[in-house]
Protein backbone atom coordinates (compact mmCIF):
# COMPACT_ATOMS: atom_id res chain seq x y z
CA UNK A 1 0.00 0.00 0.00
CA UNK A 2 1.33 3.35 -1.04
CA UNK A 3 1.55 6.33 1.95
CA UNK A 4 1.03 9.69 2.03
CA UNK A 5 2.35 11.34 5.17
CA UNK A 6 1.15 15.48 5.19
CA UNK A 7 3.33 17.33 7.87
CA UNK A 8 1.55 20.38 8.95
CA UNK A 9 1.16 22.71 11.92
CA UNK A 10 -1.51 25.07 13.15
CA UNK A 11 0.32 27.95 13.01
CA UNK A 12 1.58 27.75 9.68
CA UNK A 13 -0.31 29.91 7.22
CA UNK A 14 -0.12 27.88 4.35
CA UNK A 15 -1.32 25.14 6.32
CA UNK A 16 -4.47 27.23 6.68
CA UNK A 17 -5.05 28.86 3.42
CA UNK A 18 -4.43 25.71 1.20
CA UNK A 19 -4.71 22.88 3.78
CA UNK A 20 -8.81 22.21 2.35
CA UNK A 21 -7.86 21.83 -1.41
CA UNK A 22 -4.71 19.49 -0.47
CA UNK A 23 -6.81 17.18 2.00
CA UNK A 24 -9.60 17.04 -0.95
CA UNK A 25 -6.62 15.99 -3.21
CA UNK A 26 -5.69 12.97 -0.35
CA UNK A 27 -8.83 12.28 0.26
CA UNK A 28 -10.12 11.57 -3.26
CA UNK A 29 -7.23 8.45 -2.97
CA UNK A 30 -7.74 7.08 0.41
CA UNK A 31 -10.37 4.17 -1.25
CA UNK A 32 -7.78 3.66 -3.88
CA UNK A 33 -4.75 2.11 -1.81
CA UNK A 34 -3.15 4.80 -0.33
CA UNK A 35 -2.92 5.55 3.41
CA UNK A 36 -3.10 9.27 4.77
CA UNK A 37 -1.65 10.68 7.78
CA UNK A 38 -1.58 14.22 8.21
CA UNK A 39 0.61 14.86 11.20
CA UNK A 40 0.95 17.66 13.35
CA UNK A 41 4.46 19.18 14.07
CA UNK A 42 5.94 20.25 17.22
CA UNK A 43 2.10 20.82 19.12
CA UNK A 44 -0.12 19.59 21.52
CA UNK A 45 -2.78 17.68 21.69
CA UNK A 46 -5.60 20.78 23.27
CA UNK A 47 -3.83 22.83 20.47
CA UNK A 48 -4.59 20.59 17.29
CA UNK A 49 -8.01 19.65 18.71
CA UNK A 50 -9.07 23.23 19.05
CA UNK A 51 -7.89 23.80 15.23
CA UNK A 52 -9.63 20.84 14.20
CA UNK A 53 -12.68 21.04 15.87
CA UNK A 54 -12.55 24.88 14.44
CA UNK A 55 -12.30 24.02 10.92
CA UNK A 56 -14.52 20.59 11.02
CA UNK A 57 -11.64 18.60 10.26
CA UNK A 58 -12.66 15.13 8.72
CA UNK A 59 -9.00 13.78 9.26
CA UNK A 60 -7.78 11.82 11.77
CA UNK A 61 -4.60 13.47 12.82
CA UNK A 62 -1.04 12.48 14.44
CA UNK A 63 0.45 14.06 16.87
CA UNK A 64 4.55 14.46 16.46
CA UNK A 65 4.88 16.55 19.27
CA UNK A 66 8.49 16.11 19.53
CA UNK A 67 9.34 16.73 15.91
CA UNK A 68 11.16 12.88 16.04
CA UNK A 69 8.87 11.98 13.00
CA UNK A 70 9.36 14.91 10.98
CA UNK A 71 12.84 14.68 11.85
CA UNK A 72 13.06 10.97 10.76
CA UNK A 73 11.37 12.06 7.42
CA UNK A 74 14.05 14.92 6.99
CA UNK A 75 11.01 17.72 7.34
CA UNK A 76 12.27 20.57 8.40
CA UNK A 77 9.28 23.16 6.93
CA UNK A 78 5.63 22.77 7.07
CA UNK A 79 3.23 21.92 4.68
CA UNK A 80 5.30 19.07 3.49
CA UNK A 81 3.88 16.27 1.41
CA UNK A 82 5.47 12.79 1.29
CA UNK A 83 4.37 10.27 -1.42
CA UNK A 84 5.51 7.07 -0.41
CA UNK A 85 5.60 4.31 -3.03
CA UNK A 86 4.39 0.59 -2.00
CA UNK A 87 7.89 -0.64 -1.89
CA UNK A 88 8.34 1.55 1.08
CA UNK A 89 10.87 4.61 -0.04
CA UNK A 90 9.69 7.84 -0.60
CA UNK A 91 8.91 9.10 -3.73
CA UNK A 92 8.47 12.59 -3.71
CA UNK A 93 8.28 15.95 -0.97
CA UNK A 94 6.26 18.33 -1.34
CA UNK A 95 7.33 21.65 0.34
CA UNK A 96 4.40 24.24 0.25
CA UNK A 97 1.04 23.69 -0.63
CA UNK A 98 0.28 25.66 -4.45
CA UNK A 99 -2.05 24.86 -6.69
CA UNK A 100 0.64 23.58 -9.64
CA UNK A 101 2.25 21.28 -6.46
CA UNK A 102 -1.39 19.65 -5.90
CA UNK A 103 -1.39 18.96 -9.80
CA UNK A 104 1.89 17.27 -9.63
CA UNK A 105 1.17 15.48 -6.49
CA UNK A 106 -2.15 13.90 -8.14
CA UNK A 107 0.46 13.16 -11.32
CA UNK A 108 2.51 11.29 -8.87
CA UNK A 109 -0.04 9.52 -6.86
CA UNK A 110 -1.82 8.09 -10.40
CA UNK A 111 1.52 6.58 -11.42
CA UNK A 112 2.66 5.00 -7.98
CA UNK A 113 -0.88 3.82 -7.44
CA UNK A 114 -0.18 1.87 -11.11
CA UNK A 115 2.97 0.46 -9.44
CA UNK A 116 5.39 2.66 -11.00
CA UNK A 117 8.52 4.31 -9.28
CA UNK A 118 9.23 7.58 -9.69
CA UNK A 119 12.71 8.84 -10.04
CA UNK A 120 13.92 11.85 -7.76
Amino acid sequence: KAVILYFFATWALPSHFEKESLLKLLSDYEPKDIAVAAISVGENKAAVRDFANARQHQHSILLDSEGKVAQAYGVSSVPTVLLIGQNGKVQTVHVGNTPEARDTLRREIEHVLEGKTLQQ
